[in-house]
């Protein structure tokens, strides 16, 4: 379905939270809209969500994700740009648990024990300091205020690191 993979791709591109893609529960935060389709820019490719504290900050998509979200929007053609960006299979808010449920039944079907929406997030992380990024940047891009909750994420960085150096050393493969 065109809605589930633009879901999957957008959790996994941006690393937001799943209260900022969704409605979270009233008890929860009672004010918040999740993403809206007017805060959605296909042809920049970037989106504006709203984190926790009311922050909003700016992420960017890669043109996969911008042409994920672009189908899906195709099969909605009367969408307004207050709507927002996901809708539920009866063509309501998502929630954050609706997504938690989605997320779950999707794992299970793929054989992925332990879905969840916070994974994507990790994925993220890790894949982006993988990949080149330095730790400011992903603060920024996952909308924290300080550097400790990202040193987990540096932590299982720095394994990688280590894992990379065993398989490529000069010293150990020239057999110095």
């Amino acid at each position: 379905m065109q809605r589930d993979r633009a879901i999957i791709l957008l959790l996994l591109d941006t690393g937001m939270r799943a209260g900022e893609l969704c409605i979270p529960p009233k008890r929860k935060a009672p004010n918040t809209t999740g993403l809206l389709l007017k805060n959605v820019d296909l042809k920049d490719l970037q989106v504006k969500v709203t984190g926790k504290g009311d922050k909003e900050r700016i992420l960017p998509i890669s043109p996969p994700v911008a042409k994920a979200i672009w189908r899906y929007l195709t099969t909605r053609p009367d969408a307004l740009p207050h709507e927002p960006l996901i809708l539920s299979r009866k063509g309501g808010c998502l929630t954050t648990d609706g997504l938690i449920q989605l997320i779950k039944h999707l794992g299970k079907r793929a054989g992925v024990p332990g879905s969840h929406p916070h994974r994507f997030r990790h994925t993220f992380a890790i894949n982006l300091l993988r990949n080149g990024a330095n730790a400011y940047e992903l603060q920024a891009m996952l909308g924290h205020t300080s550097l400790e909750m990202v040193k987990r994420y540096l932590k299982l960085a720095q394994v990688d690191l280590e894992a990379a150096h065993k398989r490529a050393s000069p010293v150990s493969n020239w057999h110095l």
